[in-house]
């Protein structure tokens, strides 16, 4: 075989892993705005309890459990049947907090809270990472601050505490360098271009380029290989009545 055999047999047998990874990299640019983490791909209790990823967990004084999981958060009464928070839903929970009869849940689409009635209500919007207690204060984590609550949860203030202690330490033994790691991860993402809220426009560029030319190659080497098998028949045709 030639050299332009063995590319041509690569670039077709290559042709539906690319196809593969350009759609799926849309999809996961767009996994919000698509749902596709709503599109059930397996039965109920399949796989069940690793599937849910479990993050965090609490006990309150009456004996309620508390899960929070990747996939939302489940209390579990005593006595009771476990059962999902429908106010957060499916996205992920990451920490848990009580304080004074009031749980706090942090996860991907806010902090939130439940007072002695069981209802829970949004504290703070954004992605929040923690949330703690101390005294009477509650904090929340995000990546970018860290907030302080002196009302129980019900409003949210920025806290200087980490900014000071953090550019105390920097001060002394620096900042966390940015890595050689963190270059190609955000020359990979599309990050270092658009920022983490626009590198889906990255992402779906290169994906769909990717997915044209698998898909235009694959049409082309069709067509090609079609002139072939014409002009070989033609050619017998011509030899045969000559």
């Amino acid at each position: 075989m030639t050299l332009r055999t063995w590319h041509a047999w690569l670039s077709i047998a290559l042709a539906l892993p690319i196809v593969i990874v350009s759609i799926t990299a849309i999809l996961i640019a767009h996994d919000k705005d698509l749902g596709t983490k709503n599109v059930a791909l397996t039965g109920p209790g399949e796989g069940a309890p690793a599937a849910f990823e479990l993050k965090a967990f609490l006990e309150t004084a009456d004996g309620t459990r508390y899960y929070g999981t990747k996939y939302g958060l489940v209390a579990e009464g005593t006595g009771g049947v476990p059962m999902k928070v429908g106010a957060i839903g499916e996205e992920e929970v990451r920490d848990l907090a009580a304080a004074d009869g009031t749980v706090f849940a942090a996860g991907k689409t806010g902090l939130w809270r439940a007072g002695r009635d069981g209802l829970w209500t949004q504290a703070m919007p954004g992605d929040v990472w923690s949330v703690s207690t101390s005294g009477a204060a509650i904090f929340a984590a995000t990546k970018e601050q860290l907030w302080r609550s002196d009302d129980g949860g019900a409003t949210f203030r920025p806290s200087p505490l980490a900014d000071e202690a953090l550019s105390g330490y920097a001060a002394v033994h620096g900042a966390p360098a940015y890595t050689l790691n963190k270059l190609v991860m955000d020359l990979h993402t599309g990050k270092l271009f658009f920022g983490k809220d626009l590198e889906w426009i990255w992402i779906d560029a290169i994906g769909a380029v990717m997915l044209f030319l698998s898909l235009s190659g694959v049409v082309i080497w069709r067509r090609a290989e079609r002139r072939k098998a014409l002009a070989s028949a033609g050619s017998g045709a011509h030899a045969a009545t000559g």
